[in-house]
């Protein structure tokens, strides 16, 4: 493969020809693990003390990006530019993709409730499926489609009893998160053909200096924090993060990009879950429901997408 090959989007329908049988069940398995893996960050915050968001998410991403960095370089064996180069624009547009979804993830939660957020969010696979619809031709499934709406009928249970303050700007930076985050989804199925860790290291790097410019325009530029919370959230971004995005990554050389949206709400599922375990936050029995049902969703669409032994779209060599 040449150093060039990849700086172009690939072609809406690349040949199949000298390229390996994708396996979906692992890469649900993978994008499964990324969704429980982030759905811990919201258990770590909570391990810290009261800090600006910006702070809390300059050090997160400065945690993503130095570990993504390490592990591309370890999988690249130091050809760090030349990895860059093949991945190319769709890696670009990617990493953009994953600094606004977590940027403005933040001013979503401030300007409207967290119900709603979440509701917006949850569109997210829906978004995805006719993006990649659009873009490759790549068409979600009867089953995928009705995994994706009992997924939204689920939320909608989760959130039923919380008044939900629909303000529009809440809501805007809301749809925002869910197109940055299908439009990483995308464009991660898009370069599949080559390795696409530089796209979550473009997002690490991107997200640091948007939060810092955000930072200093709320006068917090000093990015103080107790030394113990910036280790935690940092570690964070390192871990938790970084190594989801890292499953999130080898997940989309294997399924469509609708089913890799879906699998990912896992994460907002698991996440009031844990903080109701260990840290004793209350959880209603709505919320359980609303939760049970979209587990349903996602575990039938897993179970759908393990029984695929072989489809039309190859996974990376």
């Amino acid at each position: 493969m040449s150093p060039t090959e990849g700086r172009e989007l690939p072609p809406r329908a690349p040949s199949l020809e000298n390229m390996p049988v994708a396996r979906p069940a692992l890469g649900a398995a993978l994008v499964l693990g990324a969704g429980v893996l982030w759905s811990l960050q919201s258990l770590s915050i909570r391990l810290t003390d009261a800090a600006p968001s910006e702070v809390i998410a300059f050090w997160r991403f400065y945690g993503q990006f130095v570990f993504l960095m390490i592990a591309l370089i370890l999988v690249q064996r130091g050809r760090i530019i030349t990895s860059f180069r093949r991945a190319g624009l769709p890696a670009i547009l990617g990493g953009i993709c994953q600094a606004i979804a977590s940027v403005f993830m933040v001013f979503a939660v401030v300007h409207t409730s967290t119900a709603n957020a979440v509701f917006v969010i949850s569109l997210s696979p829906f978004l995805a499926g006719m993006m990649a619809w659009a873009l490759m031709g790549e068409k979600p499934t009867a089953v995928t489609w009705a995994a994706m709406g009992i997924a939204i009928a689920g939320v909608c249970v989760m959130v039923s009893g919380n008044r939900t303050d629909l303000q529009i700007l809440g809501s805007l930076y809301a749809l925002l998160v869910a197109f940055g985050f299908a439009g990483l989804t995308v464009m991660l199925r898009y370069g599949r053909q080559v390795e696409m860790l530089p796209t979550v290291c473009w997002g690490g790097l991107i997200g640091l200096i948007a939060s810092f410019f955000i930072a200093l325009a709320r006068g917090t530029g000093d990015l103080d924090m107790p030394l113990g919370d910036a280790l935690i959230v940092t570690l964070m971004g390192g871990s938790l993060i970084a190594l989801g995005m890292l499953c999130f990554v080898r997940g989309a050389r294997h399924i469509p990009a609708g089913v890799l949206a879906l699998l990912s709400l896992s994460e907002i599922v698991l996440a009031p879950i844990w903080t109701w375990l260990f840290a004793g936050e209350a959880i209603a029995p709505r919320e359980m429901i609303g939760a049970g049902i979209v587990l349903l969703a996602i575990l039938g669409q897993t179970v759908a997408t393990g029984r695929k032994r072989r489809t039309a779209e190859p996974a990376q060599p």
